[in-house]
Formats: C-alpha cells, structure tokens, sequence
C-alpha cells in the first residue's frame, strides 16, 4: 500500500513538474515584411525561477529597435500557478532580403535556455524608405483636457 502511494505522490509530482517546467519562446507576428516596415516580435519565458535576459544581437542581424516593452504576470487556474516574463520588441529590417532574427538567451544560474531563430523573409519597399521616420523637436506637451479625453476614447475601445 506504501508503495502505491508512493508511486501515485511521484507520478502527481512528475505532472506538476511537466506543468510548470521552463519554457522560453519567440514568436514574430510576420514572416514577410518590407524594408522600413515596423514589425512585432515577442520573447516569453514561462515557468522560470527568474533569471538574466540577454536580447539578441539585432545590428549585427540588419535590425533597427524602434520599440520595446517588458512585462510580466503570474496566474493560478485550477490549482495551476503560471509565470510569464515577457519582452516585446518593435523591430524594422534595414535592408531587403532573408534575415534571421538570432535566438535570445536566459541565464538561470548554470543553466542557459535558447529561442530558436527566426527567418524573416524582407522585400525591397517600394517607397524607398528603410529607416522609420523620427521625430526631430521634442513632442509637444498635452493639454490636461485632450489628454483626459484620448484616455476616455481608449478605455471604450479596449473592454473585454
């Protein structure tokens, strides 16, 4: 009977393990783009015990950073507990033709975990622009009232 138990606790132990194990992805939100065109990229890490994260190299790759974002959640569903880490990246290739997004690394402890590359396959745009436009004077400052408004706008649009 000892043994039953036992080997039922091992096995509940080993589904729990599976549950929560490590898990550290990319995914791009294209494979196809253009030269200049901004594009969404996500970097997650799930069921970790926290760890250093070390961002690909993108000049190297033919990539421009024109944005990023890093968050993070944890939930517990049915008794399940999930940890997300994760890290957002707006990216724009530089020049036209296949480009691999190169795998991002997470340090825990002795141990480093791997995205697989990407390849983005990039065509030649048509309007020549390769670099997103930026702004050269400091943007100007909001009135309090517009600023009330746009965030009145943006809570309708994004209910659940």
């Amino acid at each position: 009977m000892r043994s039953f138990i036992f080997s039922c606790l091992m096995l509940c132990l080993c589904a729990l393990n599976a549950q929560n194990s490590p898990n550290f992805y990319a995914k791009a939100a294209v494979q196809e783009t253009l030269a200049g065109e901004p594009f969404e990229l996500t970097i997650q890490y799930e069921n970790g015990q926290g760890g250093q994260f070390i961002a690909p190299d993108w000049q190297t790759a033919g990539f421009s950073v024109v944005g990023t974002s890093h968050s993070s959640s944890m939930s517990i569903q049915n008794g399940v507990t999930k940890a997300v880490i994760q890290y957002e990246y707006t990216l724009v290739a530089r020049e036209s033709g296949p480009h691999t997004i190169p795998a991002a690394t997470m340090k825990v402890g002795k141990t480093e975990l791997h995205t697989e590359p990407i390849t983005i396959q990039v065509g030649e745009n048509p309007n020549g622009s390769v670099e997103p436009e930026r702004p050269h004077t400091a943007p100007k400052t909001q009135d309090p009232s517009e600023r009330q408004e746009k965030l009145k706008k943006t809570l309708k649009t994004t209910r659940i």
